[in-house]
């Protein structure tokens, strides 16, 4: 899945100037519902390649194929996530921030089975 900053987004307005840019395409590495009114996607920003979860809203799809490697990871009240499973792991996230090894070489693998199907 592959998407781009809607045209007409003020990155300065959004306090998005140094994450994202205008007119690139972006691979989605996770969809991610938490809330009734929030959908988010998560992709690497250009804030030195760090995969943050950005409003859905701000985002034109280009390309909507869903790769292979990706499952259901959780659904519960209000809450939907999609991606590749290794993503889905308890505190995968949290370990990656922390800066763990063993998450951080998980991190990089799935991303390239991502952006191949992508």
């Amino acid at each position: 899945m592959k998407v781009s900053l809607r045209k007409g987004i003020d990155l300065r307005a959004e306090h998005l100037q140094g994450w994202l840019r205008a007119e690139k395409a972006y691979v989605v590495l996770t969809v991610e519902q938490h809330s009734a009114d929030s959908l988010g996607f998560r992709i690497e920003s250009e804030d030195g390649g760090q995969p943050v979860v950005f409003k859905a809203s701000l985002f034109e799809v280009l390309d909507g194929s869903l790769p292979k490697s990706w499952r259901v990871l959780s659904v519960r009240e209000n809450v939907l996530e999609l991606g590749p499973e290794p993503f889905g792991q308890e505190g995968f996230w949290e370990r990656y921030f922390d800066r763990d090894p063993e998450a951080l070489e998980l991190y990089r693998l799935v991303k390239t089975m991502v952006i191949a199907d992508s």
